[in-house]
């Protein structure tokens, strides 16, 4: 530990075995009954003064945890397997409070969004709601003429909407139990002016389109939890791929509705204001509405269709050989999504049009529309 090089050097090895010390074979069975010595005894390699050793530490944590079942084996889990009402109410206190150093956001951020990746149901359900209170009772005590002008905000509510942001990275079939609470809270925040609180608020619109209208895996588990098996002997295993049952999230027909509703509510508002008021918008409340823009965008374009184009005759092919395999799409929706008109080709024009109106003064705002359209 106080040989730096050497300390990364073993760790760097350590980190290509872990396989090996951690799986049981007949060539070696006694691997397993280090691994506890050994994370204690690396712990003290996480140096705020050495970077070089921390990552190498973590790297090594990361890589083993992979490949091992974390298990209770406390004699509490003979009494209960679910949380007290004590612990329950202290993990929601912890989170629901008011972390104010950047840093520690982002700790805490990481910490929800694994726990609504883990659980989504039991986290959504002592989360949001006090959440959601905490921004309304916040909102409610100040003035909202405060909120659309003061560009200093508010580090409390700021906080709040990045954790709300963090929540509905939720299963789209969790998010629908709390539509009303969801939009709600668009409503009162999206036209704060403070730069944080509305990045908080653009990427929480993100994070719900995706979790509505995107297919990904939220169970790909290659163990099940099986009481008369110990989880030591499967530690290291390798996985068939072939044998995965790995469970998808489908967009179904009500999602695929509060996505379309959420998109209808929330950017053509947005595009009609820009539209009437870009030259007498400041700089601050045009770089809202365009991020508030672009955010909504990223989140639902999936579900948006190609804009229908005409086929470019005397085409001037590349004198570089490329090869490109086409890509063949196809609907995963049960049901279409409806706009009221094609979303490409309506940001396709408003861009075009505010890129005309934006005079030399407003260039801060023109490059950042070049920046939008090129995302």
């Amino acid at each position: 530990m106080t040989e730096p090089h050497r300390f990364t050097s073993i760790m760097n090895c350590l980190t290509r075995i872990t396989r090996q010390i951690v799986q049981q074979t007949s060539c070696y069975s006694q691997g397993q009954i280090y691994v506890l010595p050994l994370l204690m005894s690396v712990l003290p390699g996480i140096d705020l003064n050495d970077f070089d050793k921390t990552s190498i530490t973590l790297d090594f944590f990361d890589t083993i945890f992979m490949l091992i079942t974390c298990a209770d084996c406390s004699s509490a889990v003979q009494t209960r397997n679910d949380l007290s009402d004590v612990i329950q109410e202290k993990i929601t206190q912890c989170f629901t409070g008011a972390f104010l150093s950047p840093k520690v956001r982002k700790i805490v951020a990481s910490l929800v969004q694994a726990m609504v990746t883990g659980n989504p149901i039991e986290t959504i359900k002592y989360l949001l709601p006090q959440t959601c209170q905490f921004i309304k009772k916040i909102i409610n005590n100040m003035e909202r003429t405060v909120l659309l002008t003061d560009c200093k905000g508010d580090i409390e509510l700021t906080w709040f909407l990045i954790l709300f942001s963090e929540l509905v990275r939720a299963r789209g079939d969790v998010l629908l139990n709390y539509k009303s609470m969801i939009i709600s809270i668009f409503h009162q925040c999206i036209h704060i002016i403070h730069k944080d609180s509305y990045q908080a608020i653009a990427q929480a619109a993100t994070n719900v389109l995706q979790s509505l209208s995107n297919v990904y895996p939220i169970d790909d588990r290659s163990t099940i939890d099986n009481k008369n098996v110990l989880s030591v002997r499967t530690w290291g295993q390798s996985v068939d791929f072939d044998r995965l049952q790995i469970q998808y999230h489908i967009p179904n027909a009500d999602e695929i509705d509060f996505a379309c509703e959420f998109i209808e509510t929330f950017i053509y508002p947005e595009l009609t204001s820009l539209n009437e008021n870009i030259l007498t918008m400041s700089n601050d409340e045009r770089l809202r509405s365009l991020t508030i823009i672009l955010y909504i965008a990223i989140g639902c374009l999936r579900m948006v269709p190609r804009i229908d184009s005409k086929h470019v005759s005397d085409f001037m092919l590349s004198v570089v050989s490329t090869s490109s395999n086409p890509q063949f799409q196809c609907s995963i929706y049960p049901k279409e999504p409806k706009f009221r008109e094609n979303l490409r080709m309506r940001l396709y024009i408003d861009i075009g049009h505010l890129l005309g109106r934006c005079n030399d003064g407003k260039s801060f705002g023109r490059c950042f529309i070049n920046e939008n359209s090129t995302s």
